[in-house]
């Protein structure tokens, strides 16, 4: 599994004011690029066996960008636990993001049903 896009999430994003850090995201791009391809290099040297690499990058970053689409009112305002937000909010489905570093639940049942449609097709 990918890493996150690490410059939307709210502690790096709140930071320079809810943009997301391009440099944090670039090193996001190059790991999962590298973890890719050692997953396609560790199919072709262990044939018995069957590996996929699953992007979390990109439906996160979607939700991050585009949040209205997914009935999300805050992208990079985390509902709790922050130092402007100490006190979780009264309603953690209109975030993207539940700290300053995990997607909320909703956001988890926003991105996970098309990965698990992914891995179903990669087994097919």
């Amino acid at each position: 599994m990918g890493t996150l896009p690490l410059g939307c999430l709210p502690g790096a994003s709140n930071a320079i004011g809810g943009i997301c850090l391009e440099p944090a995201n670039a090193v996001a791009r190059l790991f999962n690029q590298k973890l890719a391809n050692e997953v396609n290099n560790l199919n072709s040297v262990l044939p018995g066996s069957r590996s996929i690499y699953i992007d979390m990058y990109n439906p996160l970053l979607e939700l991050v960008i585009n949040p209205l689409r997914s009935g999300f009112t805050w992208s990079t305002w985390p509902c709790c636990c922050s130092p402007a937000a100490p006190v979780p909010c009264l309603d953690a489905s209109r975030h993207v993001f539940w700290d300053i570093a995990h997607p909320t639940e909703k956001a988890y049942q926003t991105i996970i049903p098309p990965i698990i449609q992914q891995i179903q097709q990669s087994f097919a």
